[in-house]
Formats: structure tokens, sequence, C-alpha cells
């Protein structure tokens, strides 16, 4: 019997993260801003560290990811209309190249190798997104 109570907690919580979130993107989208890690981290009531740090209880890792998959699409999105300044399209494009073993210089890429890099990731973001609604 504790067990299924257990179970009514753990996802009467993740109702409630999922209904922050729900509120936090409405918030951002009627306030014209971009939604943020640090955003989410603030409407959710935890750091952004309990947040990325992958040790969330388990019936709210799915929620929260997401929540980062969407921010990362959207930030994407702006940095690929030319939204998120050239300093967005450094920072993805870093992160991108963090990930990648061989290390290539941004600078010494081509402004098309960069464009499909940041394509690439962005279909990446959309593929995730588009399975976990299966």
């Amino acid at each position: 019997m504790s067990a299924k109570r257990t179970r009514t907690a753990a996802e009467a919580s993740a109702a409630a993260v999922k209904s922050r979130v729900t509120h936090y993107f409405n918030e951002c989208q009627r306030q014209d801003i971009p939604a943020t890690p640090a955003g989410l981290a603030l409407a959710l009531d935890m750091s952004v560290a309990e947040l990325t740090g992958g040790r969330l209880p388990e019936p709210l890792k799915k929620p929260v990811e997401r929540a980062l998959l969407r921010i990362e699409r959207e930030t994407l999105e702006r940095a690929l209309s030319g939204k998120g300044g050239a300093k967005g399209v450094e920072f993805v494009l870093g992160q991108t190249a963090q990930a990648n073993p061989a290390g290539d210089a941004l600078e010494a890429l081509t402004d098309e190798e960069l464009s499909r890099r940041l394509r690439a990731v962005a279909e990446k973001i959309e593929k995730a997104l588009s399975e976990d609604n299966t």
C-alpha cells in the first residue's frame, strides 16, 4: 500500500513539474522573452545544477529533459534566424565543437559549414522531440 502511495506522490510531483514548465513557457511567450535554463530552474524552484545534473528523481526526468530540449531548439532557431546575435551562434557552435573530439577551430570554418552544423544540431533536437511525442 505504501508503494502505491509513493507512486501516486511521484506522479503528482511530475504533474506539478509539467504544470510549472507549461506556465514558464507561456510566460516567456507572453512577455516575448527567450526561455533559458536559468529561467526554467527558477520556475521549478531549483538550481541550474539540480536541473541539468542528471540526478532528478525518475518521474521528473522526462518533463525536465523535454523542457531543456525545447529551450535548446528555440535557442538554435533564434541563432539560425539571426535573432540570437553573433554571440549566440558562437555559443551554440562552441557547445557543438566541444562534443567533437577533433576539436575543429570555429574560426577556420566557412559560413556554410557553420550553418550546416547548426542545422544538424537543430535536426537532432527535432528528432528527439518528435520521438518523445510518440
